[in-house]
């Protein structure tokens, strides 16, 4: 595995130079009405890296696959907009599982986000409006790492294992906004 530390600058210029990436990308945006839009964005890619770097202690193959390069995301959705005051979308998020470390052994999972916004201007001045994040409630991450990590009662060595950023829960939000 790689355990190089590096600037995020520099690992970048590095992962530039030393890896090499394929895909396609397809984006949608339909507008049947004024007030009404479509939108569909399919992401699909393939990165790894040029060489096959060796492991010193036992010579075998490290992997070439870039840790953290998702490999399929699709962003999604409906949005009504200047409907006589009224405005509201559903979005949906989705990012396919990727390698966690170079030889793909450790895979991140999937992540699905479901939201959805409504809103009403009642005047210049006035307008409110809920959002709803996480409708299915999916218990997913944001976003995963792994690494050797410690907790009281591991291991001096340590444990690899998967750590990992929650996506937010089932949230629901209100506002109202006042313009001056």
């Amino acid at each position: 595995m790689h355990s190089y530390f590096f600037p995020p600058r520099a690992f970048a210029l590095l992962v530039l130079l030393t890896s090499m990436a394929g895909g396609a990308a397809l984006a949608n945006n339909f507008s049947p009405t004024k007030w009404l839009t479509f939108d569909a964005d399919v992401s699909l890619s393939q990165s790894r890296f040029r060489d096959n770097e060796l492991d010193p202690a036992t010579g075998a193959p490290i992997g070439q696959r870039i840790s953290g390069s998702v490999e399929r995301v699709i962003a999604a959705g409906v949005t009504v907009h200047d409907l006589e005051g009224f405005s509201g979308g559903v979005r949906l998020r989705y990012f396919g599982p990727c390698a966690l470390i170079e030889d793909n052994s450790v895979r991140s999972g999937e992540t699905l986000l479901l939201t959805a916004l409504a809103g009403y201007e009642f005047n210049r001045n006035w307008a409110a409006q809920v959002e709803v994040f996480n409708l299915l409630n999916r218990k997913d991450s944001a976003i995963d790492y792994f690494y050797t990590s410690r907790l009281r009662g591991e291991p001096a060595a340590g444990v690899d294992d998967v750590h990992f950023h929650p996506a937010e829960p089932f949230t629901v939000r209100a506002s109202v906004t006042r313009r001056f």
